[in-house]
């Protein structure tokens, strides 16, 4: 059991490349992988006690699983993140993603898939989405409705999005 309550990881593993922390538990803790550039994987399934990723920015990040209990998620710019798995359960109060940080072919509102539970949301914000709108499938649209319903977020900001019958590839690939 860890109990510290901010933990910067670049102090103590600074090229760091893969970290796998499975089934560990924490005490109301704040990982912060600022300066942590070379991290490509970040493996913290089954996890508990971890309040807060404080994520780096970086183009080597492509894969995230996520711990239990997670209550705040804040996403720079990682435009080659292209794995993103929350854990089953997760009640976010604080949502706020860099639409420009992901790899293109990245589903980027499976962030909001059922798996998360909105009760608590309090603040919702989608920065920089792309020229055109961002591109979310119809059921993703009606989760982000019933986001938007919540009587409980104080703060919401919303970047255009485009529903599409399904995702399909850019025109830029032909």
């Amino acid at each position: 059991s860890i109990t510290e309550s901010t933990i910067v990881v670049k102090n103590y593993l600074p090229v760091i490349e893969n970290l796998v922390l499975t089934n560990t538990t924490f005490t109301n803790t704040v990982l912060d992988f600022r300066g942590c550039n070379r991290l490509e994987t970040l493996n913290l399934s089954g996890c508990s006690g971890i309040v807060d990723i404080i994520f780096p920015e970086t183009n080597r990040l492509r894969s995230v699983y996520l711990p239990n209990g997670l209550r705040k998620l804040t996403l720079g710019k990682n435009p080659n993140l292209s794995t993103f798995v929350f854990a089953e359960g997760t009640f976010l109060t604080e949502i706020s993603l860099d639409c420009s940080s992901f790899h293109r072919d990245f589903d980027y509102m499976d962030i909001l898939t059922n798996r998360i539970d909105y009760t608590n949301l309090k603040q919702f914000i989608l920065k920089n989405t792309p020229e055109g709108g961002l591109k979310i499938t119809e059921a993703v649209a009606l989760r982000l409705a019933t986001i938007k319903q919540n009587p409980n977020i104080t703060s919401l900001i919303e970047g255009v999005y485009v529903i599409m019958d399904r995702i399909e590839e850019s025109d830029e690939d032909n």
